[in-house]
């Protein structure tokens, strides 16, 4: 065991080692930029859509750049790669090493789980926010009130009786029990 591997020793509290992560410095600076850029380049994408009138079904496509950059700064925050996770691995400027406590594998793993849930819902919703955004969406609502549809009773108008001769009506008829 060398001294930058982050596993703690048994007997050690649960908050110290909740304090650790399995990436270093460098590897949150890293996922916070491209975090950050990646949403930036989400937003200003998702705002052409918008501004061109890309079909709504379409902007759908902007969940994979919010994934991804919500993904990065969530990483950045929790110190846990999800991806060196799952190879049970971390990587803390130094090289990576395998991660051998099982109590700091199952804290990272939960970290990673809340990781993919909050990331997945950031996304989902910044998703639907631009699916749902219209450019002009003020105009409408100032635009006209909206309209009442017209009833309509019959299927079609009665015929004059000058322009149909010997042809029946179509003029509801009562029946009487």
């Amino acid at each position: 065991m060398s001294a930058t591997t982050p596993e703690p020793s048994p007997a050690a509290a649960p908050s110290a080692r909740s304090a650790l992560g399995n990436i270093g410095p460098r590897g949150q600076r890293q996922r916070n930029w491209m975090g950050l850029l990646t949403l930036l380049l989400a937003i200003a994408l998702g705002a052409v859509f918008v501004w061109q009138e890309v079909n709504p079904l379409l902007r759908c496509v902007l969940f994979v750049p919010f994934f991804f950059g919500y993904l990065g700064l969530f990483q950045a925050k929790a110190k846990t790669c999800v991806f060196l996770v799952a190879k049970g691995q971390c990587e803390l400027d130094s090289g990576r090493q395998p991660v051998t406590d099982p109590l700091l594998r199952a804290e990272l793993s939960r970290r990673a789980n809340w990781i993919y849930i909050k990331t997945t819902v950031a996304a989902f919703l910044w998703t639907a926010l631009f699916f749902f955004y219209e450019k002009d969406w003020w105009r409408s609502l100032q635009d006209a009130p909206p309209q009442q549809p017209a009833v309509v009773v019959g299927s079609k108008p009665a015929p004059t009786p000058s322009a149909t001769v010997g042809q029946p009506t179509s003029t509801p008829t009562q029946v009487s029990p």
